[in-house]
This record gives C-alpha cells, sequence and structure tokens, in this order.
C-alpha cells in the first residue's frame, strides 16, 4: 500500500495537467507524474479540486445569450432535418419510378412498333 503524502499544491497540479490531457488518459499522465492512477483519478473527482474546473459564465446576460443561441441552432436543425426527410422522401419516390419505367420497359420493350412509330400511352425521353 503507498503511504505517500502529498500536498496540495502538487495535486492542485495534478489536476491542471489532468483537465489539459486532450487524447492522453489519465493512466498515462499519472505513470507520467509517478502517481498511482487511483490516486490522480480520484484527485480530479474531488469537490476540493472543484474550483480548477473551467468555470460556468458568471454574466447572466451571456448566458441568456447563449441559450437564445442553442435555441436557434435547435430550431435550424428541426428545419434541416425536416427539409432532408422531405428530399429522402421524393429521391426514393423518383428511384421507385425509374424502377418501374425500366422494368416496363424491359418487359414491354422501349414503345416502338416495329415499323418505328412510337406506341401511344408510352413516354420517351
Amino acid at each position: 500500500m503507498d503511504s505517500t503524502k502529498y500536498n496540495q499544491v502538487f495535486r492542485e497540479a495534478v489536476v491542471r495537467k489532468l483537465l489539459m490531457r486532450g487524447n492522453r488518459t489519465i493512466a498515462d499522465i499519472a505513470a507520467e507524474l509517478n502517481v498511482p492512477y487511483h490516486k490522480a483519478r480520484s484527485w480530479l473527482r474531488s469537490s476540493k479540486m472543484a474550483n480548477l474546473r473551467r468555470p460556468l459564465s458568471c454574466d447572466p446576460m451571456k448566458s441568456v445569450s447563449d441559450i437564445a443561441e442553442v435555441h436557434e441552432l435547435k430550431d435550424d436543425w428541426v428545419v434541416l432535418r425536416r427539409e432532408f426527410r422531405r428530399k429522402e422522401k421524393a429521391l426514393s419516390e423518383l428511384a421507385a419510378l425509374l424502377i418501374l419505367q425500366r422494368q416496363g420497359q424491359l418487359r414491354w420493350g422501349n414503345g416502338r412498333h416495329s415499323d418505328g412509330t412510337y406506341r401511344s400511352g408510352v413516354d420517351v425521353w
């Protein structure tokens, strides 16, 4: 069992490094600093270290504008999603019509009589 005592300044430095770790894991940084993984993780989760985490916005007007922006983005997302679904449905209907047209051409020919004239009722492109 590791009974090493770490002072508060060292713990805060470890937590700062863990918060800025990017893609690295807690285990990688703990090994680099020669600190047991479970201690580094518990320091990171500790309520005493909460003041080191990124502070939330204290400006109420900024918070309101952020909330308004989130709602606007959500509304834009809903509109885009609806438009995408509509276009996807139209595209699938068009694909079905093209498949039916192709199947008709394969079954009944290209819509021409043997003398080269077109049959009535058959659309030719």
